[in-house]
């Protein structure tokens, strides 16, 4: 099996040096670092903070903007890709994922999410991250060196 890289690639600055050793620190990390086939890969654009997963010849892709604090950042990233994403790669991933630290970071500022089954807790927070952080969610197909890209609409997840 392919050891899980997560590459973070952030701009020249020492804010973006703070938020890479923040990043290396949070308790998702770990989670979201053994993601299959290639983990995650993180940059810093302009405003907004770009995550992709590409296992294959596609890729999700989440951006958000580049003022969410790092903790929120890090459990709606866990939160879509253990419940939302629809790649078969996560799906033994996804049975070892715990969500309480990434619950009880995001319920303060998002209480109206309880008391749904995960599924549809992990879309209230992404809904709320939408509104909060402008999040918005791609899919990417890569198609004799075209990018194809396709916006989700988070209501339709």
């Amino acid at each position: 099996m392919k050891q899980s890289l997560l590459l973070i690639l952030l701009s020249n600055n020492s804010f973006a040096e703070e938020k890479d050793k923040e990043y290396y620190k949070s308790s998702t990390f770990k989670s979201l670092s053994s993601l299959p086939f290639g983990g995650v890969i993180v940059k810093n654009k302009s405003r907004n903070r770009v995550t992709e997963y590409c296992p294959d010849e596609t890729c999700d892709r989440l951006v958000i903007s580049s003022r969410i604090p790092e903790d929120i950042f890090n459990s709606i990233l866990l939160f879509y890709f253990s419940r939302i994403s629809g790649y078969i790669y996560l799906e033994e991933w996804r049975e070892k994922i715990i969500l309480i630290d990434s619950t009880n970071i995001l319920t303060p500022f998002a209480k109206h999410c309880l008391n749904k089954n995960e599924k549809d807790m992990a879309r209230c927070f992404l809904k709320w991250g939408a509104s909060k952080y402008n999040l918005r969610i791609y899919f990417i197909r890569y198609d004799e060196n075209k990018e194809y890209i396709s916006r989700i609409k988070i209501e339709d997840l």
